[in-house]
């Protein structure tokens, strides 16, 4: 049977990252070959500088991370269940080669494996390049294939990182990502026609997913959340957005938010497709009964959503402090914080009030 290799990120505890590698690896073994997930877990990634000015920027940037990654790790819940579940998940539906801390253990897998498949997950995001994850060690280019990688941006804006993915996307004969910007994005590039693939989830069956899946009911009452990163962060994010006006997505929805929808209890989602994809998965819901539709145009989506990030409230990281506190009732905190938000909110009401008066009365006076 035949040897295939996987490079990709598999060790992060979050679900996207776990099932990706898990499907893929499961697909491989589907068609007949025997696959193992290298084991390899990157430290360090490129960063490139020019000039006294961007070395400067660099340095502080480096301080402040180690700054931030000092706060995050102090707030931190360490979830030891949480992670020794993801272990016991990847130890159940994958293999791991040996170790693979240097170079000249990543290459010795040239005799060992028949052929490598990078993918997916953002292994080829700029912003965290690294050679690796474009199979830099393989030395057979006929052995190399790309499956579903997503470089999740719709640039590469650093030329130095933008002339290593040139060269290294150029030695692969057999080439797939995940988005059409991808595919476009490698054209550009270096000339070479990409494939676009489904990722790797969407490979398994119904059945397939169920068989890995744990029943177990809780009795008592839950809720469950679902954020990338640290609570605190992904409670934040709304401030930090970087997608408000730009995002690689197909497809982005939220909540409508606006008066026009208002005594709909329902619930109204705005949808907007960012690609001819997406403005197809839209279409094929709607004409299989799926969703209901209505169409609008893009000046009612500015009225109801925040085209840029909002300013943080002066009280948030007292607020955020409070609910970290288990010893301060949720109700204490919410009288605190709600009932000053209400007395803002109709000074700001008061002061409208006021101010359309005034307009009216100079308007008046003018006349």
């Amino acid at each position: 049977m035949k040897k295939v290799a996987i490079m990709t990120w598999y060790n992060y505890t979050n679900f996207g990252t776990v099932f990706q590698a898990v499907a893929l690896f499961n697909t491989v073994l589907k068609l007949g070959y025997y696959p193992m997930i290298i084991h390899y877990i990157p430290h360090q990634k490129l960063v490139t500088r020019k000039g006294i000015y961007k070395r400067l920027n660099f340095y502080g940037k480096m301080l402040e991370e180690m700054i931030n990654k000092y706060i995050i790790n102090q707030n931190l819940i360490k979830d030891e269940k949480r992670d020794r579940a993801f272990e016991s998940f990847l130890n159940r539906y994958v293999k791991l080669t040996v170790p693979c801390k240097t170079d000249s253990e990543l290459f010795r897998l040239n005799e060992e494996f028949d052929a490598f498949i990078c993918g997916s997950d953002q292994i080829w995001a700029p912003t965290l390049f690294n050679s690796k994850y474009f199979l830099d060690f393989v030395q057979d280019e006929n052995k190399m294939i790309s499956y579903a990688p997503s470089i999740g941006l719709p640039v590469i804006e650093d030329k130095y990182v933008r002339h290593l993915m040139k060269q290294y996307i150029g030695r692969f004969k057999h080439l797939s990502v995940r988005e059409e910007q991808g595919k476009y994005l490698i054209q550009e590039l270096c000339g070479k026609e990409a494939i676009v693939v489904l990722d790797p989830t969407l490979l398994l069956t119904t059945n397939e997913w169920n068989n890995m899946t744990s029943y177990k009911i809780e009795s008592d009452p839950y809720i469950l959340c679902y954020f990338l990163g640290t609570n605190s962060q992904s409670m934040s994010s709304c401030y930090e957005c970087n997608f408000r006006t730009a995002s690689a997505a197909d497809i982005r929805m939220g909540d409508y938010w606006g008066p026009r929808f208002k005594s709909n209890k329902n619930g109204v989602s705005m949808v907007i497709t960012m690609t001819s994809r997406g403005e197809e998965i839209l279409q094929e819901l709607y004409k299989a009964g799926r969703i209901e539709l209505k169409q609008t145009n893009c000046e009612e989506y500015w009225t109801v959503q925040y085209p840029q990030n909002p300013i943080k409230p002066v009280f948030y990281d007292e607020l955020m402090e409070e609910l970290r506190d288990d010893s301060i009732p949720l109700k204490k905190i919410v009288d605190k914080y709600c009932r000053e938000y209400e007395f803002s909110s109709r000074l700001a009401r008061l002061y409208g009030y006021v101010k359309r008066i005034y307009k009216l009365a100079e308007g008046i006076f003018i006349v």
